[in-house]
């Protein structure tokens, strides 16, 4: 039960952090989902502070991109006080968006450490998707039915409830679109290129 309550607590407080820096601003598409513009177009927060832009600011300890990847830390136990970290990031999603797919990994020591990923609505934060796993490593995936065409907000977020201090790495954030389908000439276009043809074999007879 602990667990559940503490998944459920970490829900609530990922919500809160991603709404309450100052709400949702102007949005593009999603920037920098393989990191390797480092934090570029991501804001984040711990238990002490937030909202923290650019990143990591003075929190080197709990946010990392060196190798390419983006490493959520905890600290508390060499601060006493960031037991939660929280990476997100605001954007648009094309009215073509199927899903939105990101290879992830974590390490904790005690059963009620967790994580999660969420997408969240701009415009109704009582309108979003969660996703975690107990697996140490994968592929999360979010079905953007429901979700296409709005501006959203892509978080994760760690908690580390008792041992030592826990790791999420998360990478290669992808969104696959549906391709558009491709125009059918108008029959008056049929005709011209016909005859073009036409026009093409007799020059060559």
């Amino acid at each position: 039960m602990k667990q559940i309550e503490c998944k459920t607590y970490l829900k609530a407080a990922a919500l809160a952090a991603g709404l309450a820096w100052g709400g949702f601003s102007s949005a593009a598409g999603l920037t920098n989902g393989d990191f390797s513009s480092n934090f570029d177009g991501w804001r984040g927060d711990v238990t002490s502070a937030g909202p923290i832009s650019p990143l990591p600011g003075a929190f080197g300890n709990n946010f990392d991109a060196s190798s390419g990847a983006a490493v959520l830390s905890t600290s508390f136990d060499s601060d006493g006080l960031n037991y939660s970290v929280n990476l997100f990031q605001t954007f648009d999603l094309s009215s073509n968006a199927l899903t939105l797919n990101f290879d992830y990994s974590w390490l904790a020591d005690d059963a009620d450490d967790t994580w999660l990923a969420q997408l969240v609505d701009a415009s109704d934060s009582s309108h979003f998707l969660v996703f975690n796993s107990a697996n140490t490593s994968g592929n999360g995936q979010f079905n953007l039915a429901g979700f296409s065409g709005l501006t959203v907000q892509l978080l994760f977020g760690l908690e580390n409830i008792g041992g030592a201090d826990d790791s999420l790495t998360i990478d290669n954030i992808v969104i696959t679109e549906r391709q558009p389908n491709a125009s059918v000439p108008e029959p008056g276009t049929l005709l011209l290129i016909s005859a073009g043809l036409l026009a093409a074999r007799r020059k060559s007879a």
